[in-house]
């Protein structure tokens, strides 16, 4: 049996690759920092949390997990000070610093609770660098896979600065400052640090295409890439059949995410007012918390800005839209885009999204082209000019996604641990 360690100071999606190797046997140990359990410790540190700050805290938990007390928390303070931080330096002029700080002492230390007879580790894309030079220097043998969760931060760096460069040719003060704080997460020393652990990794796992077409653009060998697309909870976000459109009808478009600039928000809301001038047969509205300047809720009042809700929540603002639009600049597969999907919301998309894997054009969906208002304005007034087709075509759209559920993806990344460990 291959023995497989999953080291990762945060959570993304690794709950659902730990749930995977649980299954088969293959998971031998998680390592992370922050790990919620209901005891006295976490009992008192919540007591004095803010109440956004517990809900965070109390999804670092995972049922499978605890079931087999697979976890194995390091640098469990540093890790709770970053989720802090992280939160309130709203600037990014310190969390980046303590960011590869913490990843240092971290990737020390979880390296030393890898066994010797686990077969591979699981790291995770900008936190693996030093964990994967520690384990190489320790014992070449053990197979390094670097799981993507977004494309290459150089390739995010080069967006962010060409981003930043146009804010400040438009004179655009609050997308210029809204960059210039992506930036210091982004600078070129962190960037350089992070993209140190590709040397140091065996395979890749990359969630859709368009990141392994990023990957090679990189430098990475093909054949080291093998791409497995996440999952959706078929069951939670299943199809909904709403009523009739009519050609009078006002068309509910939906975006859920994080309203910041690296979602394309910015493109998303002067494409809106652009259109707003001359239609008012649609409307939009935004689901996430605010990661930009919030003087932007002003400045586009024609916007329902919802804020962020839970993920019960999120089910049912799908089930009253009746498009999806994910404007994103970059995007390793985007999850909401798959819920949109099958809950049988048509969407449009840029095709950085992961969607370029599912959708064809005007049949579950549009694909077009990221850092474009103009695309973003002609798919919306496609769908405004052909309200007939939008409930055939998001019967299309849940259909499109019947074979991405996470238990498909939990068997591909099974093989795909066997594929390496020969």
């Amino acid at each position: 049996m291959n023995k497989v360690t999953i080291v990762h100071p945060a959570r993304q999606h690794s709950y659902r690759t730990a749930e995977a190797l649980i299954k088969t046997g293959k998971l031998h140990r998680y390592i992370t920092t922050v790990y919620y359990k209901n005891n006295v410790f976490w009992k008192i540190v919540k007591c004095f949390l803010p109440r956004r700050f517990k809900f965070k805290l109390q999804s670092k938990h995972n049922g499978e997990l605890d079931r087999g007390n697979y976890v194995c928390t390091v640098n469990e303070l540093l890790g709770l000070f970053y989720l802090i931080l992280m939160n309130v330096d709203k600037q990014k002029r310190v969390t980046p610093r303590f960011y590869t700080y913490l990843l240092n002492k971290f990737g020390k230390n979880a390296a030393k609770q890898v066994s010797d007879d686990v077969r591979a580790v699981i790291g995770y894309d900008i936190t693996a660098t030093k964990t994967f030079s520690e384990l190489k220097k320790r014992n070449d043998n053990i197979v390094t896979i670097l799981d993507m969760t977004s494309s290459p931060v150089g390739c995010i760096r080069d967006i962010l600065v060409d981003e930043y460069s146009m804010a400040i040719n438009k004179h655009n003060a609050l997308l210029e400052n809204d960059y210039a704080i992506k930036l210091r997460e982004y600078s070129t020393k962190c960037v350089l640090y992070y993209m140190k652990e590709f040397e140091y990794t065996d395979y890749f796992l990359a969630p859709s295409t368009h990141v392994k077409d990023m990957l090679v653009s990189k430098g990475i060998n093909e054949e080291k890439i093998h791409v497995i697309p996440f999952g959706v909870d078929l069951c939670k976000f299943n199809y909904v059949n709403r009523p009739p459109i009519s050609q009078e009808s006002i068309i509910n478009f939906l975006f859920v995410g994080r309203v910041e600039g690296a979602k394309g928000i910015h493109y998303l809301l002067e494409a809106v007012d652009v259109l707003g001038r001359k239609r008012t047969d649609f409307k939009l509205t935004m689901v996430g918390n605010i990661g930009c300047n919030k003087k932007i809720i002003d400045k586009y009042p024609f916007c329902h800005f919802v804020g962020q809700v839970s993920s019960d929540e999120i089910v049912n603002y799908y089930r009253n839209a009746d498009v999806f639009i994910m404007p994103s600049l970059w995007e390793g597969f985007s999850l909401s885009l798959m819920e949109a999907l099958s809950t049988g919301l048509p969407v449009i998309a840029t095709k950085v999204s992961g969607g370029e894997d599912i959708i064809v054009n005007q049949r579950n969906g549009l694909l077009i082209n990221s850092q474009s208002t103009e695309e973003i304005i002609s798919g919306i007034e496609w769908i405004l000019d052909n309200k007939s087709k939008i409930r055939l075509m998001g019967k299309e759209a849940t259909n499109s996604v019947a074979s991405y559920t996470w238990s498909a993806y939990s068997d591909n990344i099974c093989h795909f641990i066997d594929l390496c460990c020969r």
